[in-house]
């Protein structure tokens, strides 16, 4: 993933500062279904959906960009972050990976799903939080 959406929003003074990936793992419950006649589009519906997610954090925001046809983002400012909250299901907690709910001021949630390595992701995350506040 190049971040070619997130790096032209970039303000003046503003670098990101971490990528998030998602876990390759989700491709595992297609694969296993491939004999199964949904298998195949499912499959491709993951393969188009990691190619078209960007998920960044910044010292500025937090960035989410879907879609292939359409855009569809979200954002929170570093400085507008109450919460970052992590689910994981017991196979996300034996693999390392699950759900992260960004919650900013004035109710706005980012639900960056199925992130790979997402306790790291969430101690950065509240780290960088808590150095912009000062």
């Amino acid at each position: 993933m190049s971040l070619s959406y997130i790096k032209s929003t970039l303000a003046d003074g503003e670098e990101v500062l971490g990528q998030l990936k998602i876990t390759k793992l989700q491709y595992l419950w297609p694969i296993i279904s491939l004999p199964i006649l949904i298998g195949i589009p499912w499959l491709l519906s993951v393969f188009i959906s990691r190619a078209t997610t960007e998920m960044a954090y910044t010292n500025k925001r937090i960035i989410l960009k879907t879609g292939i046809i359409s855009r569809d983002t979200d954002e929170i400012r570093i400085d507008r972050i109450e919460s970052v909250d992590i689910k994981q299901s017991i196979f996300g907690r034996m693999l390392g990976f699950g759900t992260i709910y960004v919650t900013g001021t004035g109710a706005k949630i980012i639900v960056l799903d199925a992130v790979a390595n997402v306790i790291e992701i969430r101690k950065a995350l509240v780290s960088v939080s808590d150095e912009v506040r000062g």
